[in-house]
């Protein structure tokens, strides 16, 4: 058999033997943990329970350091009415005698408007100038409506305005007039002729004193028109007057605000100004614009001053287990009255809204260690007339009941 030579041994692994005991001892580990983890469990929830059930009877028992009642009382409508009295020179409010201040309220202001111009049936007459010349050798005087026949075709008739003298070899403007209203009369420029010399003498002067218009004659119509009357601006005057009160009223309501009622039997104006806007009598326009310039003035009485004898006035009816919304009180209407001595009477009518009395002491008491539930319950059953339950508020939001101290019990009325 052949020789084997070998560099290194095989090592040769050593498995152990598990040790008995060893065994048993990790096996019993083992099975005390997965038993102690089975009744951990339980204990945890039931520790849980324990301080759960602790912490709600404590915050039972646990009394508000701070408790808040809102109440909704349920209001109805009131109406009445009030006689008042408004004096100017007064400083404050006379509640004895049911008279408050009043104030002028002054401010000037301006009211324009459209109006129409009437309608005219007018007849104008066409007008211009001549110049007459004289080429005798003495001056020739003719008076006012003398003739002058024009050379156009038809030829038209025209007047002097006035009395004139014309120089000997000399001229003058004459100012004529036509004979006729129409619009035939505005005719070109032409010669005229003087027919009343033919009846003088010598007969020469006829030849020797001729006339002659170097512009066109103008203002001939016939027809109705529209034009400007001394009718038309009175009226619109008078119109505009009542206008204006109507404007200078809203005018001063706004000046007065909302802190003031104006009285708007009182309201005066003064006319500053009055006139026609670039338009005047005779003038051709189809309307034209009035303006006028005023001072109005108005007694204005404060709206808190009406108030505060309106609800003195409600306090002493003594309305029976009956309170008053605070700043419910609502002027529905004022009507001014101003006699011969200027005394002023407000006849006003008046609405507000009441609600059952509350007593705020007694609910104190009933809330007094109440938890919420009993808090409600007993609200509503002293306060039937509610609009909707009470709201309780505990400070902290986990106290279980009211404080049985008053003071720190808040009872509030609310009324959205």
């Amino acid at each position: 058999m052949p020789f084997k030579l070998y560099d290194l041994k095989p090592v040769r692994k050593h498995v152990e033997k598990p040790d008995k005991k060893s065994v048993e001892d990790s096996s019993y580990k083992k099975h005390k943990k997965e038993r102690n983890k089975k009744t951990l469990i339980p204990k945890v929830i039931f520790s849980f329970f324990v301080i759960l059930t602790l912490l709600f009877l404590g915050t039972r028992l646990l009394k508000a350091s701070h408790t808040k009642v809102t109440i909704y009382p349920q209001t109805e409508p009131f109406d009445s009415e009030i006689s008042l009295n408004a004096k100017k020179d007064l400083a404050e409010i006379d509640f004895e005698n049911k008279t408050v201040p009043a104030k002028i309220l002054e401010k000037e202001f301006i009211v324009s408007e459209e109006f129409q111009t009437t309608h005219s049936s007018v007849e104008t007459k066409a007008e211009g100038v001549i110049k007459v010349t004289n080429k005798y050798t003495k001056p020739v005087t003719l008076i006012a409506n003398t003739r002058f026949l024009s050379s156009s075709s038809p030829t038209k008739m025209f007047l002097a305005k006035k009395g004139f003298t014309v120089p000997a070899g000399g001229s003058v403007d004459v100012k004529v007039v036509a004979a006729e209203a129409g619009s035939d009369y505005n005719i070109d420029p032409c010669t005229f002729s003087i027919p009343g010399l033919r009846n003088y003498s010598p007969q020469q002067l006829y030849s020797s004193v001729t006339g002659k218009s170097l512009d066109k004659m103008e203002g001939g119509s016939t027809g109705e028109v529209k034009i400007v009357t001394q009718d038309d601006l009175d009226a619109a005057e008078d119109e505009l007057k009542l206008i204006a009160e109507d404007s200078g009223l809203k005018e001063l309501k706004t000046m007065a605000g909302e802190e003031y009622v104006v009285l708007e039997k009182t309201i005066g104006t003064e006319i500053l100004e009055s006139d026609p806007v670039d338009v005047k009598v005779g003038q051709e326009k189809s309307t034209f614009i009035y303006q006028m310039k005023l001072k109005g003035n108005i007694l204005a009485v404060k709206k808190d001053d009406l108030l505060a004898v309106i609800n003195k006035f409600i306090i002493s009816q003594q309305f029976a287990q009956q309170d008053i919304k605070e700043g419910s009180a609502n002027i529905k209407t004022l009507e001014s009255i101003v006699d011969a001595t200027e005394s002023i009477t407000l006849n006003i009518s008046f609405s507000l809204e009441m609600y059952p009395s509350i007593d705020l002491a007694a609910i104190k008491e009933v809330v007094k260690n109440q938890k919420a539930s009993n808090i409600k319950r007993y609200i509503l059953e002293m306060y039937q007339d509610m609009k909707t339950e009470p709201k309780v508020n505990f400070s902290p939001f986990f106290a279980g009941r009211a404080s049985g101290d008053a003071e720190q019990i808040e009872i509030e009325v609310r009324f959205d």
